[in-house]
């Protein structure tokens, strides 16, 4: 999982700059190693199908998924902090974002927007404030399919890691709702999704 860990180690302000590595470096640690990918379930990948977005998505859409793609396996990208990913890694990567795509396309409740819908795309999606709201109500969508706990982590896992590629994307502005930025509140879901796929499976 791709993480910006900025820091400046001198002059004013140091310890601050310390705490936020401090902090960039528990996030890492979180995301690379307390959320360890549960077993893809082909149940659930076959339902999947049903609703994602299909081949036919728009232009912008599909530069997205190639700059997603390129980041993320070249190796060197001064945009990415770690090593790169298999061609594999961000194929799984992709298609949980296809998903997501079609859920929100054709499934999302839209009473509470205000004007036009948001783009279909990495910046009209994960540049809106309201992304994390959105994943929470694609988790519910999730549910009503019957998907296992242990694939919607997987799934809000590859959403985290496209979200973080986003922010690193121009336009991108960092919106905080009630002390929790949309990365905070992604992770919480993750969280939450990995203890309920621990308990189904006692």
């Amino acid at each position: 999982v791709d993480l910006v860990t900025e820091g400046i180690l001198a002059g004013d302000g140091a310890d601050s700059d310390c705490d936020e590595l401090a902090a960039a470096v528990d996030l890492h640690s979180e995301l690379t190693e307390t959320f360890i990918p549960f077993q893809d379930d082909p149940d659930d990948d076959t339902k999947a199908r049903s609703y994602a977005l299909k081949s036919s998505y728009s232009k912008r859409l599909k530069r997205d998924i190639d700059e997603y793609t390129q980041r993320r396996t070249a190796s060197i990208s001064r945009w990415r902090s770690g090593r790169k990913v298999e061609d594999i890694t961000a194929g799984a990567d992709i298609s949980n974002l296809l998903r997501f795509c079609g859920f929100a396309l054709n499934h999302r409740d839209r009473s509470r927007d205000e004007g036009a819908p948001p783009e279909i795309s990495v910046r009209g999606l994960f540049h809106s404030p309201r992304i994390g709201e959105w994943v929470e109500e694609y988790l519910g969508f999730l549910d009503t399919r019957g998907l296992k706990w242990s694939s919607r982590a997987n799934y809000v896992s590859a959403l985290i890691n496209v979200y973080q590629h986003a922010a690193r994307l121009d336009g991108h502005e960092e919106v905080v709702e009630k002390g929790m930025t949309c990365l905070d509140q992604l992770l919480n879901l993750r969280r939450q999704c990995d203890g309920q796929a621990r308990t189904e499976r006692l």
